[in-house]
């Protein structure tokens, strides 16, 4: 969904068809984001209670809960930005769609690539390891 807006996909009727499936697609990542944000939770507060865990790890726990924390807001401002988009198009004074557009692009690479670094954490090792 990285090319809405670009080349043959340029046209009103195909962008908002994209646009419709990317909400699926974010709302289909919904529950994965807030599930993994729980357990990540919960995980840091397990091992702050215990007292002997080193700081560096506490560390990497919290820094585990900021980055679903992060992807679940960057999916609210992604959705915030299709709805803009979506009444652009509908409106008859425009605006400039295609530089929201190019925006919105920028900010899908960014989320798609921080899902997928989580999706591979919840992988089991042997099978990162193929």
């Amino acid at each position: 969904m990285l090319g809405i807006g670009l080349k043959e996909r340029n046209v009103d009727i195909i962008i908002l068809q994209d646009l419709q499936h990317l909400v699926s697609e974010l709302d289909s990542e919904k529950a994965f984001l807030r599930d993994g944000c729980q357990q990540a939770k919960e995980t840091y507060e397990d091992k702050r209670k215990k007292h002997n865990i080193g700081e560096q790890s506490l560390f990497a726990l919290a820094w585990e809960v900021d980055g679903f924390e992060k992807l679940m807001q960057m999916q609210d401002d992604i959705l915030s930005a299709i709805r803009t988009i979506e009444q652009m198009i509908a409106s008859p004074v425009r605006g400039n769609v295609p530089k929201k557009l190019t925006e919105l692009r920028k900010v899908l690479e960014e989320y798609v690539k921080g899902v997928a670094m989580k999706n591979m954490k919840q992988l089991p090792t042997f099978l990162c390891l193929w």
